[in-house]
């Protein structure tokens, strides 16, 4: 199995890609803050995982969201907030015709228009 590290690795060979830095730990804390006091779901482990990786990635339509506080479209709290989710889902990533969510309870991952 292809380890996250490597994953983001490969896609960064592509000239369609941006793959953003790394979030760092505070930032993480604060985004965690952040979702739980606007009454969202918290970050699964594996998520955490990518965003030490990459803090966001766009490729082509597809973008898997970060933290952005200057890019509303690419940040995660921001786009949670304006699908209005809750703790029940987390809106993680989207393209041109989907929704990357991500249900706590079930832990899947689906995609929804």
């Amino acid at each position: 199995m292809m380890s996250v590290e490597d994953f983001f690795q490969k896609i960064k060979k592509s000239r369609y890609a941006k793959v953003n830095d790394p979030l760092d730990k505070k930032e993480l804390i604060l985004l965690q803050k952040e979702l739980n006091d606007n009454g969202l779901a918290a970050l699964p482990e594996s998520f955490i995982r990518i965003l030490y990786v990459s803090n966001g990635i766009s490729c082509n339509s597809a973008l898997i969201f970060g933290v952005s506080w200057e890019e509303p479209l690419k940040d995660i709290v921001s786009q949670n907030i304006a699908f209005n989710t809750d703790e029940e889902s987390l809106v993680i990533g989207s393209s041109e015709m989907d929704l990357l969510v991500y249900k706590p309870r079930s832990e899947e991952h689906t995609s929804e228009l």
